[in-house]
């Protein structure tokens, strides 16, 4: 395509012609993205929960399911940076998308850091009721930055068109038109 660059080796476009990907999807990133997103969201909310309500009887078993959700996000997190470099190197793009498309996978491969941190601390001792605090603040850091690498993600979408298959226009001018009783 004119005007479109391709970061990657042969062997990923082969095995993306295998089909071993969902037709409408260019790669697997954008599914295993906002299952991690979701897993790290779930995680922070249980977590203020367990805050602001610590003598509930129901505090230790958010607790758990806070640091369970953690640990299954490092985990997909994995999983989504594998696919991020795969969608970084495979997917066609235009010139002016490429340097957003470097500082997107630059803020996401600090949070995958900071995130695994906070998911291996939490695996190796839990934090103990004074330090809970500082872990919170932690969460609060790592999720203002998991929103703005989202946002940057999103922006590679919406802005760019990056990683979007365009719909085949219909007639012969490609406009879509409706009479004046048609609505949407």
């Amino acid at each position: 395509m004119l005007g479109l660059q391709n970061h990657g080796s042969e062997w990923y476009i082969n095995l993306y012609k295998k089909r071993i990907m969902i037709n409408i999807l260019p790669n697997w990133h954008p599914i295993l993205v906002h299952f991690t997103i979701a897993l790290y969201t779930t995680s922070f909310l249980l977590y203020c929960f367990v805050l602001i309500y610590p003598e509930k009887s129901w505090t230790r078993p958010c607790l758990t399911t806070a640091y369970v959700n953690l640990w299954l996000g490092g985990i997909f997190t994995i999983l989504t940076v594998i696919a991020g470099f795969y969608a970084f190197s495979t997917i066609d793009h235009p010139k002016v998308a490429h340097e957003p498309m470097q500082i997107h996978r630059n803020w996401a491969l600090v949070n995958a850091f900071i995130w695994w941190g906070l998911a291996l601390w939490t695996a190796i001792k839990r934090p103990e009721k004074n330090l809970r605090i500082v872990f919170f603040l932690f969460l609060i850091v790592a999720m203002t930055l998991l929103t703005i690498t989202g946002l940057k993600g999103g922006n590679l979408v919406y802005r760019y068109g990056v990683g979007v298959k365009t719909v085949d226009t219909i007639g012969t001018n490609g406009n879509h038109h409706h009479n004046k009783h048609d609505t949407h």
